[in-house]
């Protein structure tokens, strides 16, 4: 088949640098090389941010530990969606496996995550009053819907950009991408239990809640950058 007398080599150079991309030969995109750190990908960098801003909150603003778990876990319900979207274009697998995969995985996640709802919601009965927030706390809805709105970019960039554009994981199974989301759940499980102790001993105030967020944070791009590792 002739190419249009238009399309030269230049043109199609430029095209190729303007894609900037490769693939690999298992069909697979490596990272966009106008990325200065191979090692620490976009999503890694968007996750930092967007957990950075609860910091923000809690340190300036005296955000509530319950609004912060309350941000966690909608982050965790664009998880749980994220992942079930990859069970269903990942390119391993039968269709029919990965629709029935992805769909036992929204009933066992959407249970996890409707328990781990419950707990958010009933903390304040263990703790005290102060877990739902001090008197001079600032709850500007367009702060926290920003909030939320990073940690649910983060999580969607990583599923368009890394997954479907780069094609970094896609050619797993629908198995492979079903377990990847339940360490993280296990980390803001043992979050919660921490925070509670330590609001019990010594308040809900707002070191204990910053220590929390940055633990919260160290784990979950640990957890992120080692599953990048397999994928």
């Amino acid at each position: 088949m002739h190419e249009p007398p238009f399309v030269t080599q230049s043109t199609k150079s430029d095209l190729r640098n303007e894609v900037n991309t490769q693939r690999n030969s298992d069909g697979r995109f490596d990272a966009i090389r106008s990325w200065p750190w191979p090692w620490f990908p976009p999503s890694a960098a968007l996750l930092l941010v967007s957990n950075f801003l609860p910091l923000i909150g809690v340190i300036w603003w005296e955000w509530s530990p319950f609004l912060v778990l309350a941000l966690y876990w909608a982050e965790n319900v664009a998880v749980g969606v994220t992942t079930a979207l990859k069970m269903l274009w990942c390119t391993g697998g039968e269709a029919k496996e990965r629709i029935a995969s992805a769909g036992f995985f929204a009933m066992h996640y959407g249970i996890f995550t409707l328990v781990h709802g419950i707990f958010v919601l009933a903390l304040g009965g263990f703790v005290g009053k102060e877990y739902y927030g001090a008197a001079g706390a600032q709850y500007s809805p367009w702060l926290i819907g920003t909030t939320a709105l990073a940690l649910v970019a983060s999580h969607a960039y990583d599923f368009i950009q890394e997954f479907l554009i780069e094609g970094r994981g896609r050619h797993l199974g629908p198995g492979s991408h079903m377990w990847r989301p339940y360490p993280r759940m296990l980390v803001l499980h043992v979050a919660i239990v921490l925070g509670v102790f330590l609001a019990m001993v010594v308040g809900a105030s707002w070191p204990v809640i910053a220590l929390l967020v940055v633990l919260k944070t160290i784990l979950d791009l640990v957890l992120q950058l080692v599953m990048r590792l397999g994928a």
